[in-house]
């Protein structure tokens, strides 16, 4: 087993042969950079398989035992590659659905001020009429012209005065 200063030293040795910059080795950049996975591989742990579950175990026993435990981390690889493929596809599809509710929200805004404007006028409108009903003037107007309508009827041709009605 190695001590925290031999680890370190695997750690530092293993990051100059290699050291590909700041890349990340998965693309959803969990774990950190290359440096960082260099420093989990070399790390001191009592069970090196502490977060794996019992199934990831019995894989691991498997490809370990036939010598392709290779394919075991492609495999974890391409899965990893497309949950971060879906991963982006729902993001885009948030995107989306945010643009379409924040033109839904403009068009909202833009509906309800024009129905408090025409609030505005309906309510200017009516505070006219009732001021015309108000005005005498306005009642002898309208007592005048309902009386002309009457004599009309009874007078006109048809009317009551013709003998048209009963």
């Amino acid at each position: 087993m190695d001590t925290g200063t031999q680890a370190e030293a695997r750690a530092a040795e293993g990051g100059s042969l290699c050291n590909p910059g700041g890349a990340y080795p998965l693309e959803s950049r969990a774990g950190g950079d290359f440096a960082e996975w260099i420093r989990r591989v070399y790390e001191v742990t009592d069970d090196p398989l502490s977060e794996a579950g019992e199934p990831m175990r019995w894989l691991y026993g498997i490809c370990r035992k036939e010598g392709s435990t290779e394919r075991l981390v492609n495999c974890l690889l391409r899965a990893e590659k497309a949950a971060q493929a879906q991963l982006e596809r729902e993001r885009e599809a948030c995107a989306r659905e945010r643009a379409a509710a924040e033109a839904l929200a403009r068009e909202n805004r833009f509906v309800r001020r024009m129905l408090e404007s025409r609030d505005r006028q309906f309510a200017a409108l009516q505070a006219e009429v009732l001021a015309m009903r108000r005005n005498w003037a306005w009642r002898m107007v309208r007592r005048a012209r309902c009386a002309a309508g009457r004599a009309r009827r009874l007078l006109g041709p048809g009317g009551a005065a013709e003998g048209g009605r009963a």
